[in-house]
């Protein structure tokens, strides 16, 4: 989904707009722990929480980026290499203090866990994938379709451009 939106939201340079998911990954990291009478209000407050988390690890792209002048792709990318390997270890280190035979990298789930799945003549599917096509479909059109989108993205990286338009 992030591949699709990245492709249709921004065309021209994909250096112009870094994705970071981690929040979501720690959103769902979260949720193997819940307990089984976990209320929804409880995952959308952690689903919440874990969006906030991402967004707080793209502060710091923001950070390196802006105040200390580094190539945006290169701490994008060491981010994303940093960042899979330490939810690699942390999902390790979680599942053998479990058990200590199973060394594996996966995090299993309850079935109870399915409360955001929705179920439409047989296809099954998150309610969070419908939300991230609609926010897809409006930033598609916030950015190709409006006077702001336009101009942001004939700015790009350079805001000096804008002072031209």
């Amino acid at each position: 989904m992030i591949r699709i939106c990245k492709h249709f939201c921004v065309r021209k340079s994909s250096r112009q707009a870094p994705i970071m998911v981690f929040g979501a990954q720690g959103g769902a990291f979260a949720m193997k722990y819940m307990p089984e009478a976990t209320t929804p209000f409880v995952m959308i407050v952690t689903v919440v929480a874990a969006m906030l988390v991402g967004m707080l690890y793209s502060l710091l792209l923001a950070v390196a980026a802006i105040n200390f002048k580094a190539d945006q792709t290169l701490v994008g990318t060491a981010m994303n290499l940093l960042g899979t390997a330490a939810a690699t270890v942390i999902v390790k280190a979680v599942n053998t203090a479990e058990n200590p035979d199973n060394v594996s990298s996966t995090v299993q789930y309850i079935n109870a866990k399915k409360a955001f799945i929705v179920d439409i003549n047989g296809f099954e599917f998150n309610w969070f994938m419908l939300l991230a096509f609609l926010l897809m479909l409006a930033s598609f059109v916030l950015l190709n379709k409006t006077k702001f989108g336009l101009r942001l993205q004939a700015c790009g990286e350079h805001p000096q451009a804008a002072d031209s338009v």
